[in-house]
């Protein structure tokens, strides 16, 4: 808000008052330049911080979804061995009893500079194809995310048909012919989470290139 005041003294003629005049216009014309660097300068730091922030999460994420994906390997060749295992049991085979491990790794991707960055209105003063890179980012890992979740429903049930942790010699036929199936469909779920995880990580990879 800019005040402005009347001149202290009387005015004299034509000339004082265009005097006066020229006066008040210079001094509003500084001050607006005054304010709108001022609010420039605000809106730079705005931006910085944001994109600093923004980067730091993407590459915290990236580095979380790199430690899941080098796990998968191992994890889809533990469930493929439990395949086989189950299809002993399902045809009466006597097997050792052995546990099963029906753990996954899960990749906890964080989105709080994106919200932050949203609410602020900082994103608006970013370039463009800046942001869009970073929309792409925050856009798959919403889809890896619900990907997640949506394997943990097979594995609760198999927890229940299994007994993981516990004697597997007392699986019977039945169990093991509707274990056998949320097994796969596990090992379909880890695949895709596999895929889209490799498309996500390309995707941090141009998000983070340098302008």
């Amino acid at each position: 808000m800019l005040d402005v005041h009347a001149p202290h003294e009387e005015i004299h003629g034509v000339r004082d008052f265009f005097l006066h005049l020229f006066i008040i216009t210079v001094g509003l014309l500084i001050a607006l330049s005054l304010e709108g660097l001022v609010e420039w300068r605000h809106h730079v730091h705005l931006r910085r911080e944001a994109d600093a922030n923004l980067r730091l999460e993407v590459e915290d994420n990236r580095k979380d979804l790199a430690s899941s994906l080098a796990a998968m390997p191992a994890e889809i060749k533990n469930l493929q061995g439990i395949v086989a295992f189950l299809e002993e049991r399902q045809r009466g085979k006597t097997t050792v009893a052995h546990k099963l491990d029906l753990g996954m790794t899960i990749s906890t991707l964080q989105d709080s500079s994106w919200q932050t960055a949203n609410a602020t209105g900082a994103l608006s003063l970013m370039d463009y194809r800046h942001v869009q890179r970073y929309a792409a980012v925050y856009q798959l890992q919403k889809k890896l995310d619900t990907l997640q979740d949506a394997t943990f429903d097979p594995l609760l049930t198999l927890g229940a048909y299994l007994g993981a942790g516990s004697d597997t010699r007392g699986i019977t036929k039945e169990d093991a012919t509707v274990a056998m199936l949320k097994v796969r469909e596990v090992i379909a779920h880890l695949m895709a989470i596999r895929e889209l995880g490799n498309g996500l990580d390309k995707t941090y990879a141009e998000a983070l290139k340098p302008e």
